[in-house]
């Protein structure tokens, strides 16, 4: 999802744009007015936009862009935000929900200027081999989502905690920690996991499904903490012990 390029902006001209903002605008009783003197220019920005094909975070950049530009006088953040959320909310929804939410959090939070770039870049590459969860099985996916965490980390390792039997003689549940230190800013990774494994008659694994604390992991992989941003705009803090689902079929 982060190298893949379309044309995002395909499906929402201009006129979806000001109509959204009406929307919002309307349902708080409020005057759905522009800004004479950037209206043009934005508008101008997003229509060349409509036949590029480029990147999602190329996508949200234009986003920015257009709220840094502030062609609305109320809601002009909500209204760029939310069309940055929608352009994968189709593929969010496949997703868990907790999981979900920090992308949708996290994409609103740079296009209304509350984190740079580089934090969008990292967070949407940690969660990338998750964005199609329901789809990823097989020997090759699990080999390219295990490789994804290892390059993430400069140092990484896990130790099993404790191993226990279930009614099902081919599931056990794992608890498990890591202690690591993400590549790209030098902070330390510790977070705590809970396993649930199933093995087909040979003993070989069939299918995991794993529960870890998102918090941690936004923490961790953010480029600077939120309290930097400046005073007079408001962000949505991610629950420090978010739930997050990992689930990953193998062959029998």
């Amino acid at each position: 999802m982060t190298h893949s390029q379309k044309q995002w902006f395909d499906a929402v001209p201009w006129e979806s744009v000001v109509t959204l903002n009406k929307a919002l605008c309307q349902g708080q009783k409020m005057d759905p007015l522009t800004n004479a003197k950037t209206f043009e220019s934005a508008r101008g920005l997003w229509q060349k936009s409509v036949a590029r094909n480029m990147t999602f975070d190329e996508a949200c950049e234009i986003c920015h862009k257009c709220h840094e530009l502030a062609p609305f006088t109320f809601n002009n953040g909500n209204t760029f935000a939310a069309i940055g959320v929608t352009f994968v909310e189709e593929d969010l929804n496949l997703m868990p929900p907790v999981e979900a939410q920090i992308i949708r959090t996290t994409i609103g939070h740079y296009i209304v200027g509350l984190i740079g770039r580089r934090e969008l870049q990292q967070v949407l590459r940690h969660f990338e081999p998750l964005w199609n969860a329901g789809s990823r099985a097989g020997k090759a996916a699990a080999a390219a989502f295990l490789t994804s965490v290892r390059d993430a980390f400069s140092s990484f390792s896990m130790m099993v905690d404790a191993v226990h039997e279930t009614t099902d003689p081919h599931v056990v549940i794992v608890e498990h920690h890591a202690d690591g230190v993400v590549a790209e800013n030098g902070r330390t990774y510790d977070n705590r996991y809970v396993t649930f494994i199933t093995f087909d008659a040979a003993g070989k694994v069939t299918h995991w499904r794993e529960y870890y604390d998102a918090g941690v992991v936004v923490r961790a992989f953010r480029a600077a903490p939120i309290a930097r941003c400046r005073a007079t705009r408001r962000a949505v803090a991610v629950p420090s012990r978010s739930v997050v689902v990992t689930r990953t079929a193998l062959p029998r």
